[in-house]
């Protein structure tokens, strides 16, 4: 039987692993559901404004439904702190830059209020900061095949891509990628499992592969 609504400023705020600054927002509690509207926060050197409920009528299937606007966020930070990126985007952990988002979130949680992955659905749209990836074992592997060290530590202009949460997987629609020597287009999906697949078509001028590569393709040519 409780209707409770609070306007609500909080210095700081610390709820499991995460550490916010500077929260204003309007909470609201009726009929077994927390709502929130425009609470906004410093977060992760950057700000996140989220909306939504956490609906508890059924406590063995507890859900949420959210609306967020991230802005600046640092991507390692987000890694070592979001669940969510780790399942969903591991590269993030050999990433370097900032990132911005707007996004709906639904899902049911389990009994340790961690999202069901498979129950998930929403999308939204991503964009970036200048990227720095390095270290990453397929970039590394593509880079030897093709005697192009410049994979092994890309530095790609901004990124700005769409998603969309369906059957466990998030889905990515193509978006461009553009590095000083080439650019391109990639597409594809993660799984909540960590499994990928993506397509990634890439133009390299020939003058940018070293001479032991250019050998392979004009042999490939002539045959």
């Amino acid at each position: 039987n409780i209707d409770f609504q609070l306007n609500s400023t909080f210095d700081k705020l610390i709820y499991d692993q995460y550490e916010m600054e500077n929260v204003n927002g309007k909470l609201g509690i009726k009929d077994k559901r927390l709502t929130i509207k425009n609470l906004s926060m410093n977060i992760l050197d950057g700000e996140m404004v989220v909306s939504g409920e956490y609906n508890a009528a059924d406590l063995d299937r507890p859900e949420f439904d959210f609306d967020l606007n991230i802005s600046n966020i640092d991507i390692q930070k987000a890694y070592n702190t979001f669940g969510i990126m780790e399942k969903y985007a591991p590269i993030a952990n050999k990433t370097q830059g900032k990132f911005s988002s707007q996004l709906n979130m639904k899902s049911i949680l389990d009994q340790s209020m961690m999202p069901i992955y498979e129950s998930m659905t929403g999308g939204g749209k991503l964009e970036t900061t200048a990227l720095g990836i390095q270290d990453v074992n397929t970039l590394d592997k593509i880079a030897d095949a093709l005697k192009y060290e410049p994979l092994k530590n890309l530095v790609i202009d901004k990124v700005s891509l769409k998603f969309e949460f369906v059957d466990g997987k998030i889905l990515v629609e193509p978006f461009d990628i553009k590095q000083k020597n080439f650019n391109g287009k990639m597409a594809g999906w993660t799984a909540f499992d960590q499994s990928i697949n993506y397509t990634m078509n890439l133009n390299i001028p020939r003058a940018s592969f070293g001479k032991e590569a250019n050998n392979v393709l004009n042999n490939l040519v002539s045959q």
